[in-house]
């Protein structure tokens, strides 16, 4: 199994120390959304998780489907976006 090392954990946020990248999950809900539109808007680098209804719009742009039940797709999606 990948080891995540992770510096910072608040909510569905994962901090990588010095050049860091912000992974919020569940971007289509209420909180998802607001989070990651917060972190967008403020210019930090971000990527957003949805599970099936993709979002539209310019700042989903960088935006990825994941199950978040499937532990082969974490480990992908964590390669893919190291």
């Amino acid at each position: 199994m990948l080891e995540i090392k992770i510096k910072e954990c608040r909510s569905s946020l994962f901090f990588k120390t010095n050049n860091y990248m912000i992974v919020i999950t569940g971007i289509t809900g209420g909180i998802g959304n607001y989070l990651f539109n917060r972190y967008y808007n403020s210019g930090e680098e971000i990527i957003g998780t949805y599970f099936q209804n993709q979002p539209q719009g310019e700042q989903y742009t960088h935006c990825r489907q994941l199950d978040i039940t499937d532990n082969a797709a974490i480990e992908e999606f964590v390669k893919s976006n190291s």
